[in-house]
């Protein structure tokens, strides 16, 4: 979509960098918000990061160093995900993979060791798990500074095509 390109998804998360080259349609779905992923024997580990409700501090648990997240180069996670990656961006306490794999590729990566949590839907995660053959060694751990749902968007490249798609 960035290049032009004739192209549509139905699972967007809007946002103002991409805002300058795809359209939008109104909120399409709602979707539970991302979680992060881990190894169900490296559960304890999180344990010190858990509020009263049972979530996850994603900021106090990066400030601490203690694990290498990884996340998708390009995936948007939600604004106060995105920003915390911001902040730490280039630390190496933050793992981006890079191409098409997506979670697939991270939950491959989380399996192995090289990361410990990961970002993803719960959906996919489990998905993506059985896919791999990993779905019964990992857990999900809900964050703290997400909401309880998020909105996706469709969204077309923004071209003259786009127009007509997003209008019907």
């Amino acid at each position: 979509m960035k290049k032009g390109l004739n192209a549509c998804s139905v699972t967007l998360l809007k946002t103002p960098a991409r805002s300058e080259f795809i359209a939008f349609t109104k909120p399409a779905r709602l979707l539970l918000p991302n979680d992060l992923v881990v190894r169900k024997g490296d559960l304890s580990k999180f344990n010190d990061f858990k509020n009263e409700s049972g979530r996850i501090s994603l900021e106090k648990l990066i400030q601490s160093g203690a694990v290498r997240f990884g996340y998708s180069n390009g995936r948007s996670y939600t604004k106060p995900i995105e920003a915390l990656l911001g902040q730490f961006k280039g630390s190496n306490i933050l793992i981006e993979r890079l191409g098409d794999k997506g979670p697939k590729g991270l939950l491959t990566m989380l399996a192995k060791g090289n990361i410990d949590p990961m970002f993803a839907q719960p959906v996919e995660a489990q998905f993506h798990g059985r896919f791999i053959g990993v779905a019964a060694e990992i857990a999900q751990l809900p964050i703290n500074e997400i909401i309880e749902y998020t909105v996706w968007f469709i969204g077309c490249s923004k071209t003259l095509w786009d127009e007509a798609v997003i209008k019907n």
